[in-house]
């Protein structure tokens, strides 16, 4: 056997999956390919049910990298002047008490004249697009104290050149909350790292292209190789991220033909479209078929439309593990 447990998705479902199951002492291999919905997101977590190993985790997971270094409710400024409340800091996060909020020429990620007539607080200002230093020069004209600015920095550069970009304009500098951008890719990179610390194999770039009783055909380019396994979890996400395809105008999950929540219509728009992105495998406890789990928002009420935000989701999969390694 390659594996103990298969997992197909590499968004914050099938990591915490497979970090949890790695841990544990399994045997865990993690398929990802494209770019899942969690790199699309605005990487801040709101717990919305307690667990402390999970929170512990998270922690743990982005700490090194100035992720996630406090717990606490705060609400702060997207990029588009709206409230978003979450109840993990990183380093550069609470921009609850910012009164100024700077755009870069260039950078479509935060316009500051839009945050700033619908925060009705904050004072616009330009700067142009520049190196670090001249960055920092440009932030030292601005009087206000606290400043808010689009994201800026990779993971691997998010922590030192914020710091050195505060140092150096003499301000304390906030990101604005922003999906698809920045701050969603890091949140995955961290997990994505966390799982591989665990032991979990990490096959990027590849994608399970057909399943057998207890083997998966798994495609790296024009390459395929066979990988079985004990279990499988599919944590590919909704028709977002690839986990579930439309099918006509039926929604359908297109690996194993598992029972996927029906939605039909003529036409997938508004309300259709709503319902569509509601949908999700009917899993009962977790378990979809003989040998077969699913976790996150590839299962029936777990979606972004029916409120339910990466916490939920990462919450699915922390407790999914648990009865995927009591089956093996």
């Amino acid at each position: 056997m390659d594996c103990d447990v298969l997992v197909v998705g590499g968004g914050a479902a099938g990591c915490t999956m497979s970090y949890r199951l790695s841990k544990a002492g399994m045997n865990v291999a993690l398929v990802t390919s494209g770019t899942p919905a969690t790199a699309m997101s605005c990487g801040r977590i709101k717990v919305t049910e307690e667990n402390k190993e999970l929170r512990q985790f998270i922690r743990q997971a982005g700490e090194k990298y100035g992720l996630f270094t406090e717990e606490r409710e705060v609400q702060a400024y997207t990029n588009k002047g709206t409230l978003y409340s979450q109840s993990f800091l990183s380093d550069y996060d609470d921009s609850s008490q910012a009164r100024a909020a700077a755009g870069i020429e260039g950078n479509k990620d935060f316009n500051p004249d839009l945050a700033a007539r619908i925060t009705g607080r904050l004072t616009p200002y330009w700067i142009r697009q520049a190196d670090l230093d001249e960055t920092a020069e440009s932030l030292k004209e601005i009087p206000e104290e606290m400043i808010i600015i689009p994201p800026l920095f990779d993971i691997r550069h998010y922590r030192s050149s914020m710091k050195k970009l505060e140092e150096q304009s003499g301000r304390k500098l906030r990101e604005a909350v922003t999906p698809l951008s920045l701050p969603g890719k890091r949140l995955h990179e961290c997990l994505i790292q966390a799982a591989k610390a665990a032991g979990t194999r990490v096959l990027e770039g590849r994608k399970v292209t057909d399943i057998t009783a207890q083997s998966a055909l798994i495609q790296s380019g024009i390459r395929e190789q066979e990988m079985t396994y004990g279990a499988l979890v599919l944590a590919g996400g909704n028709l977002i991220s690839g986990g579930l395809v439309l099918d006509g105008n039926m929604v359908r999950e297109p690996l194993l033909g598992i029972n996927v929540t029906e939605v039909a219509s003529t036409r997938l728009r508004s309300a259709e479209l709503t319902e569509a992105l509601s949908s999700g495998i009917c899993a009962h406890g977790c378990r979809a078929a003989a040998g077969v789990y699913a976790c996150g928002s590839i299962v029936a009420g777990m979606s972004y439309p029916l409120n339910k935000g990466l916490w939920d989701v990462m919450l699915n999969a922390w407790n999914a593990a648990e009865k995927v390694r009591d089956a093996l």
